[in-house]
Parts: C-alpha cells; structure tokens; sequence
C-alpha cells in the first residue's frame, strides 16, 4: 500500500503539467495489447498496460480515472513520468547515495510482494470443508446478539448536584412521563423536552444496541421493555431518563451461507500469516539473519528515562472511555 501511495504521490504531481496526448479512432477494434496508445523511443505502451495501472491503484483513484479523459490524463502522466525518470538516468541522478537507496526499498518491497503472492498466497486453497469445520467449532462467534431499538427522553442532572436541583429535575421528568403514559407523541415530547442533544432531533432515538454498549441501569430497563412500552423515571449518572422500547430483536444463530465469506477471508489471513511466518524463518535461516533488538529496548528506556527528568512523571496512559447521553 505504501508503495502504491508513492507512485500515486508521483502521478498527483505529474498532473499538475499534463498536456492531452493526440489520441488514435482507428486503434479501438483492436485487442487491449495490440493498442498502442504511446511511444517513447523503444518503449511502447498499450491500452491493456494501462488498465492494468489503473487496477493497481487504490479502489477509491480507479473509478477516478474510468472516464475516457481521466485516461488520457493518466497516461499523460506515465509518459511524462518516463520521460523525466530517462533524463535523470542520464544525469546520473539513479546513482546518487540518497536516491539509489530508495530505488532498492522500492524494488525490495515489489520483489517481497510478488514472491508471497507467488510462493504463498497463490498456493492457499480454502476448502468448504476447512469452512464448515471452522464454523463448527466457532458457532459462539457467529450468534447475532439480543438488541433492542429504544428511544428516552433526558432530563440532565449532574451527579454532585444538590437535593433542590435533583428534585426539580425528577419533577420536570415525571410531569413529562405523565403525558407520555397518556399516549402523547413520544417522539414529539423528546424534540420538545429532551436535554440529550444527540438524540432529541431525531424524537430521542438511539437506534439498536446489545448488552453491554448501554449505562447498566438504562441498559436493565430497555431490555425489560416489550415493544411499544414505556419506563417509568430510570435514573443514571446522567439524570432521569424516560425510555420506549421502538424494537426488539431476539439473539439468533448466524447460518454458513450468511457467514461463508466471512470465515474464508479470516482462513485465508490465519493461513497467509502462519505460512509466511514459516517461509521467513527459513529464508533467515539461509540468509544466516542475526538481529539484536535488545540494543532497540535499551535506546527506548534511554528516551523514556529522558522525559521522565525533563517532565518530572511517567508518560500519561490513555484512560477508559465510555460513551454518555447529551453533548458530544
């Protein structure tokens, strides 16, 4: 990916000069290899070499250049690359210490990739049998969870708030759960009364959630809902919370067919990552490889112990997040 990101960080580049090469209409009957859409001394290229370029660009740049003069500018861009590459060959520019070392990690990353394609990737063959298997053995990671679809009303209230604050709060809650019981609009009440900015302009929904994505006490009372029902006052950290039950859905059994892709995309990366693991140890092995990231540790403690004397503590460690009703 990185490699294909260079190329691209050329072509971008490139475009910024183009000129629209001269096209050829009597050329179009022909097969893809026998067009040629350009010349540069000896080098000839075909309109079956650059649709094989654009395939190898990133899904998102391929349907960019699909029109017919998107095309042109593209192979506007491999010509005048060719051309500007010719030229610094010719001043010796391939030569230099900086460039000829980023020409071979280039050529070294080409090379790396087209021999696991060959060597490994080309060679793994997920049976439907390895499937079912795996299937079989896996049944737990195929279940759909229970959810359920609610929408609430908030009244916020903060937790080290004072009894009077609290108070007012529950009473403002209760007179709107009274009109709700009485079958008032439930999503009309949340755009009017709701303090959770998130959720209150679209009439208090929150779409389908399962366990354990939702605060314990607002979580237990929408899942003791039955659909179309509503909560009494269900207090959280957050406030009092008002909640209708939209939706449920029971937990099910995902069946092979639904999941069949799935599980051959993750053989096919556990398989991919095993072999490679092996084929490399081998090629270490006979390269007679010797590593010593030990000296890596020890440089890294070195930087860890300077910036604990230049700030006087530890690194800060990300804390647990957790997601709340009201402003984002």
């Amino acid at each position: 990916m990185e490699l294909k990101k260079f190329f691209l960080g050329i072509f971008i580049l490139i475009l910024l000069i183009v000129t629209p090469l001269p096209s050829k209409a009597d050329d179009s009957a022909k097969s893809p290899d026998k067009v040629i859409l350009a010349e540069v001394g000896d080098k000839k290229i075909t309109l079956q070499e650059l649709n094989e370029k654009i395939a190898d660009l990133p899904v998102q740049y391929r349907s960019y250049f699909s029109d017919l003069e998107k095309k042109e500018t593209f192979l506007n861009s491999i010509v005048q690359q060719i051309v500007l590459a010719k030229k610094a060959r010719e001043l010796k520019i391939d030569q230099k210490p900086d460039v000829s070392g980023k020409i071979n990690d280039i050529a070294n990353q080409i090379l790396s990739q087209q021999l696991v394609k060959e060597e490994i990737v080309n060679k793994i063959n997920i049976s439907d049998e390895d499937i079912k298997k795996y299937y079989g053995n896996n049944l737990d990671k195929y279940k759909e969870p229970e959810k359920v679809k609610a929408s609430h009303i908030l009244i916020k209230v903060a937790p080290d708030a004072n009894e009077e604050a609290k108070n007012k709060a529950e009473s403002k809650a209760k007179e709107i759960l009274a009109k709700a019981k009485k079958g008032e609009n439930f999503a009309k009440l949340a755009k009017e009364f709701s303090e959770d900015t998130g959720s209150s302009t679209n009439g208090g929904d929150l779409g389908f959630s399962q366990k354990g994505r939702m605060v314990k006490e607002f979580e237990d009372a929408a899942f003791k809902l039955k659909p179309g029902e509503i909560s009494d006052i269900v207090k959280t950290k957050f406030g009092y919370h008002i909640i209708k039950a939209e939706e449920k859905r029971e937990e099910k059994q995902k069946t092979l067919s639904e999941v069949k892709s799935q599980i051959k995309d993750a053989l096919t990366r556990e398989t991919l990552k095993n072999k490679l693991d092996e084929y490399t140890k081998k090629l270490f092995a006979e390269s007679k490889v010797v590593m010593h990231p030990e000296l890596l540790k020890t440089k890294e403690d070195e930087n860890k112990n300077i910036n604990k004397e230049e700030t006087g503590k530890e690194s800060d460690s990300d804390e647990g997040l957790e997601v709340e009703f009201g402003d984002d």
